[in-house]
């Protein structure tokens, strides 16, 4: 099971859930640019933890209570 993905790129990296879980938390993610899934973190602002971390609950939420696995 996959909840989230990271990939590193040379002026940011991407945190990757399912579009559900971008759409779910649409408010918290207006400061960021955001695609399909994807949530594009730059390397000169600190790390979102708090947001991570909702991220991560959503997905692992939403991977328990209505079995929707990685896209």
């Amino acid at each position: 099971m996959i909840l989230v993905v990271f990939s590193g790129h040379k002026q940011h990296m991407n945190l990757v859930a399912t579009p559900s879980t971008r759409q779910a938390l649409e408010e918290e993610l207006s400061d960021y640019e955001t695609g399909k899934g994807s949530v594009k973190l730059s390397y000169d602002k600190p790390l979102p933890v708090s947001l991570i971390k909702k991220i991560v609950h959503y997905r692992a939420e939403e991977y328990r209570k209505h079995g929707v696995k990685w896209m």
